[in-house]
């Protein structure tokens, strides 16, 4: 696994250092930061780990920092290697194989996981910092905002016509142009006075939509960050100009945020709150006045590999002081994980029966507590689309499941193309959410012509129907420490085929992901490992000895496969969740073995604490049954039944029309449609998941 290379010890003042050889071929590295995925281990790489307001570029230090690494050897097994440390660091690799950390403070905390499967060693570090909580279900559907509405004139024109255009919208957020003169809390009354109400009578009560909005940290408050030698409060320069910097580390922090979240809420009603610009940023080097040049915070004897060779370039100065005379030098990289855990926190006081929502750009070990993730300021660029698969893969791995890149890019203009192959792998990001910056030209999907959003419509109503199933993988996360969105090297370690692959995915154990990521391709090249798979479009079986397939894929196609012997949980799809979720569900069983399974964890999607049904689906020798756990004696009886009402059962892969199937010695009616070949099985009124259930069927 790992051996300690002694002659790289050292251990001095502002400067820790140690390193280790590896028994790996490949790894998911520390980040965040963007490299070659997964790495391989034969080369040489030096990456600085120090939270940074940059637009993501690869083997530079981006906005958070989770320095937990994962390899993978050639036997197929996994380990891993987490160094709990929130100074300024960097890891080196070697073509031993072998990795060197570098910090300039703290300790050297380590902790070593033994897998022996990558999914065991994720499992290991998510004990270790913490489970995410289950997200409220709201926000799984579509997200769509950006920055550059100039009034709510045209926030609500982008959502009349994208509701129009058939597009299943959820959520609109706004950006800081809801602002006065961009300070938080506040709303431009001349552009957007009206905000209040159009939320709360449309989006809220008429449409069953929700409603996000941007906070950042940079604010005049009676908790702030100090300067070291002045005292005062340390003096930046962000988006509204000169301002100071709450300490979320306080023990009143709490206090006055929610105060301030409470009384804007009185105007806006909003759902959720997305915390911005929390590495921190600041538009000086350091403050108005700059650091000071002899102090060795600010400027220690060893800087790692980090952006501008600067620990207070785009930030407040190292030796500026938090509570207890904490220097920022030593929470520089957990203020973003602070002001999410305060977020939550306050939202938690607010919405006592809620489960909170909060969206950070800065992120920390076990931030997924408390927040989701969206990568932050990408590029519309083919090449940008693809690096958004990896860091999706490792914020898994970081522990942050509900995490998503800004579909179509938020710098720059998309072309048609790029955004709706970048709207059809979105669609199966956990966090979708459409995003982009000023300036750029609209890109939201009822924007472009009619066949474009009829492509991107196709792969939204796909998520939508999916929904159920992802909901169960976040319960799964939340409950055992599991992935949503993982490599393919996750869950077939031993094909080491699969150690290689950067541009597919898992949702699952049960959906492969196969996106189209070059320009003016209308096929995919796609490995398929080894076993049964059914395409979830066209029901076509495929039956695989482990190789690359190539799959067409016109511009309104995105390849996707079941796994044989998945039972997967479904929905219809409506514009809202909410109104999707009072039409009752279907389950689906893929391919032909003689054994399937599949679960469903289900509730009413927003309540704390977690009150639900537990339905396993068991399939052996053409019987189906369904036997159902509650998490609490009333679960059956507060649960909506028309949101556990079971309609339908679609058997795929069946090649014969079957003589009869029977539920209790009752004759089902069902279909059988042989080009698809599939059964479709009607369940009588009053089927629900909260029953056991044996469905049998017979063939000639």
């Amino acid at each position: 696994m790992v051996e300690t290379v002694a002659s790289s010890v050292i251990i001095a003042d502002q400067f820790l250092q140690v390193g280790f050889k590896l028994n790996a071929q490949r790894a998911f590295l520390p980040g965040e930061t963007r490299a070659t995925f997964p790495h391989p281990l034969n080369e040489w790489l030096r990456v600085g780990l120090w939270a940074r307001d940059t637009p993501p570029m690869d083997k530079w230090n981006l906005y958070g920092v989770h320095n937990m690494f994962m390899g993978l050897t050639s036997e197929g097994t996994a380990f891993g290697i987490f160094l709990l440390n929130s100074n300024a660091q960097e890891f080196v690799l070697t073509p031993m194989p072998s990795i060197t950390y570098r910090t300039v403070g703290g300790i050297l905390d380590f902790f070593l996981f033994a897998g022996p499967r990558p999914a065991d060693v994720i499992s290991q570090y998510y004990d270790l910092i913490g489970h995410p909580p289950v997200p409220p279900y709201w926000s799984l559907g579509f997200h769509l905002c950006r920055y550059g509405y100039k009034d709510l004139a045209e926030v609500e024109e982008t959502v009349r016509r994208n509701r129009e255009a058939g597009i299943p919208l959820e959520i609109q957020w706004v950006d800081i142009d809801y602002m006065d003169a961009y300070k938080i809390w506040s709303i431009g009354k001349e552009n957007f006075g009206n905000l209040g109400k159009y939320v709360d009578e449309k989006l809220h009560q008429e449409y069953g939509m929700k409603f996000m909005i941007i906070v950042d940290p940079a604010v005049s408050t009676q908790v702030f960050i100090n300067d070291s030698v002045t005292k005062a409060p340390i003096r930046g320069v962000v988006w509204p100009g000169e301002t100071v910097f709450p300490d979320f580390s306080h023990p009143n922090a709490e206090i006055w945020w929610h105060e301030m979240a409470e009384s804007f809420h009185k105007e806006i009603s909003f759902d959720g709150l997305w915390v911005d610009m929390n590495e921190p940023a600041d538009f000086d080097y350091g403050s108005v006045n700059g650091c000071p040049s002899d102090n060795k915070m600010d400027n220690p004897p060893y800087i790692p590999l980090i952006l501008d060779r600067s620990l207070y370039a785009k930030t407040v100065c190292p030796s500026a002081l938090h509570y207890n005379n904490t220097p920022h030098y030593n929470r520089h990289n957990l203020y973003g994980y602070d002001h999410a855990r305060v977020t939550r926190k306050v939202l938690s006081r607010m919405f006592p029966t809620r489960r909170p929502f909060v969206l950070s750009r800065s992120t920390f070990a076990g931030s997924g507590r408390y927040t989701i993730h969206w990568t932050g300021d990408n590029l519309s660029s083919w090449a940008d689309m693809r690096a958004s698969i990896a860091q999706m893969i490792n914020f898994n791995i970081y522990g942050i499941p509900m995490v998503g890149a800004d579909i179509c890019g938020f710098r720059g203009d998309a072309t048609e193309e790029l955004c709706v192959r970048w709207s059809q792998l979105g669609a199966f990001y956990p966090f979708s959410r459409n995003h982009n910056a000023l300036a750029s030209r609209p890109q939201d999907p009822a924007a472009w012509s009619a066949n474009a959003t009829a492509a991107i419509r196709a792969a939204l109503n796909t998520r939508y129907h999916l929904l159920p199933y992802m909901y169960t993988l976040f319960f799964r996360a939340h409950l055992n420490g599991t992935t949503v969105a993982r490599a393919l090297a996750f869950e077939f370690p031993e094909d080491l085929s699969t150690h290689r692959i950067s541009t597919q995915f898992m949702l699952g154990s049960c959906l492969l992901i196969n996106p189209v990521v070059e320009e003016g391709r209308t096929n995919v090249e796609a490995y398929v490992p080894a076993g049964e798979w059914v395409d979830l479009t066209s029901a076509t079986r495929i039956v695989s000895t482990g190789h690359m397939r190539n799959f067409k894929a016109p511009l309104h196609v995105i390849p996707i496969l079941v796994r044989g012997g998945c039972v997967l949980p479904l929905q219809s799809s409506v514009n809202v969740t909410s109104f999707a979720r009072k039409d009752g569900l279907n389950f689906e069983e893929a391919g032909r073995k003689s054994y399937a399974s599949g679960e469903l964890f289900w509730d009413d999607g927003e309540s704390e604490p977690l009150n639900y049904v537990h339905a396993q689906f068991e399939l052996r020798d053409r019987v189906l049954r369904l036997r159902a756990t509650m998490s609490h004696r009333d679960t059956r009886r507060i649960l909506d039944p028309k949101e556990t009402a079971l309609k339908r059962i679609f058997l795929v892969g069946i090649s014969r029309h079957p003589t009869s199937v029977t539920m209790k010695r009752s004759m089902l009616e069902f279909q059988f449609i042989k080009d698809l070949q599939t059964v479709f099985i009607d369940l009588p009124p009053g089927s629900s998941i909260t029953q056991k259930m044996k469905i049998s069927w017979t063939f000639p």
